[in-house]
């Protein structure tokens, strides 16, 4: 039964790849939680947005095996697992702008907390699936979905509506 389903999963990640890929955009913003892998209780926002020049991370995972709880090795740092990315810088700074003029008060950072960890798989692993030979920009968009107090629905969807107001509104020439 898992077999077909990730199956299934793969084969619609198939249309996506090619929805995205006619589509040509120039930019692709991903939303995704952070489980400890740069926020830490230290400093862990309710909403962060990267506006650095590039980032790092494992393709798909950083550990190998299932279940979760059992012995699981780590996968090297070779080119086949391990990849740099650049960001849109332009868009995601020109976004926090936006999204802060209109009330959104929103962490960012332009480095990574842990480096050797790397981005994380919540934003490598559907860019691995979607662009997998990373031609395309992509801005991670962290929102705490783990740890409380988490943003409610009701404000990630009026963080949803802005964001597309932001991008409506800026001056860049994007797809």
């Amino acid at each position: 039964e898992n077999a077909a389903k990730e199956k299934r999963i793969h084969a619609a990640f198939g249309v996506l790849r090619e929805k995205l890929h006619a589509s040509k955009p120039d930019v692709i913003l991903i939303f995704g939680d952070d489980q400890l892998e740069q926020c830490d209780f230290r400093n862990f926002p309710a909403m962060q947005l990267f506006t650095g020049e590039s980032y790092s991370g494992y393709k798909v995972s950083r550990m190998i095996g299932l279940p979760v709880g059992t012995k699981r090795e780590e996968r090297p740092r070779t080119p086949e697992n391990w990849v740099t990315l650049k960001n849109h810088q332009p868009f995601a700074q020109s976004l926090m702008k936006e999204l802060v003029s209109d009330g959104f008060d929103l962490a960012f950072s332009d480095g990574l907390t842990d480096e050797e960890e790397g981005m994380g798989h919540a934003f490598m692993r559907p860019l691995h699936y979607l662009d997998p030979e990373y031609t395309v920009p992509m801005v991670p968009f962290m929102v705490n979905c783990y740890f409380g107090p988490q943003p409610t629905g009701k404000r990630c969807y009026q963080l949803g509506r802005a964001v597309r107001a932001a991008i409506e509104r800026m001056p860049l020439d994007l797809n």
